[in-house]
């Protein structure tokens, strides 16, 4: 009986040795080989920050994942397939979801995703979609870019995509547009500068020369056109796109012409 009694121990005592490895929980056949070497030595070696080794193999944590990349989360662990264990735990301010996209016959899977999703203003003045893609920005570029509030930054608008010169035939339609971005969003109005040097903002109560102004197809943009419904020896000249909000001004021109 008393050898029987120190076996049991002795195998007791091996199973928690095991155990104690892999930080507390059972060894999984779908984590790989632990190997300290890769374990980061300080957390300024992770963009993400540091997070629990779901395999146990580095006391001090890994790194996380940053957006976008495959990931596991303890809570999802009856939906994913086991060796989801191994993509890890996502980094500061994003959390591991299921992919809202796959088919119902497709293989669960997990990315991360930001845990605030809406715009980030950077201390660099550029606006993000989120505080996450600020801090991949900040990470590629080498620089500190922290937050410095939310909502857009304040900017003096800028043309995204100008009108560009046209030529037309007599009596024909054509069209000039225009794409601005800006935060307060710009309004956007025309001029056109005749041959002999007039200066006319458009719209005007001309018939055949009709403006058109709508929101998107981004946020913060605006589009505008100039429609030449019938093109005259009169409609030939200069036309100026013009943004403009609270923080300044912005502005692209396009010649109109006759073919021929």
């Amino acid at each position: 009986m008393d050898v029987r009694v120190a076996t049991l121990l002795l195998l007791l005592s091996a199973i928690v040795g095991c155990t104690a490895t892999r930080g507390g929980e059972s060894p999984s056949r779908d984590c790989p080989k632990c190997n300290e070497e890769i374990c980061p030595k300080h957390a300024d070696e992770c963009p993400q920050g540091l997070v629990p080794d779901v395999c146990g193999c580095c006391p001090q944590g890994v790194c996380g994942l940053a957006e976008g990349q495959k990931c596991f989360n303890v809570s999802l662990s009856k939906v994913l397939p086991p060796e989801s264990r191994k993509f890890g735990v996502c980094g500061a301010n994003l959390h591991c979801l299921l992919r809202p996209d796959l088919k119902f016959r497709d293989e669960p899977e997990a990315l991360c995703y930001c845990k605030e999703t809406q715009e980030a203003c950077g201390s660099d003045n550029r606006t993000y979609e989120s505080v996450c893609q600020m801090n991949a920005a900040s990470v590629k570029s080498g620089n500190t870019v922290y937050l410095k509030h939310w909502g857009p930054c304040r900017s003096v608008p800028w043309v995204t995509s100008g009108p560009e010169d046209v030529a037309g035939s007599l009596h024909q339609g054509l069209a000039l547009d225009c794409e601005v971005k800006g935060y307060p969003i710009p309004g956007v109005h025309w001029e056109f500068q005749a041959e002999n040097g007039n200066i006319r903002v458009l719209p005007s109560d001309d018939l055949y020369v009709a403006v058109q102004v709508r929101g998107g197809p981004e946020p913060f943009m605006v589009t505008s056109w100039v429609q030449i419904v019938d093109l005259r020896p009169s409609d030939t000249g200069v036309y100026t796109c013009i943004a403009s909000n609270s923080e300044g001004e912005a502005r692209a021109s396009a010649k109109v012409g006759v073919r021929g």
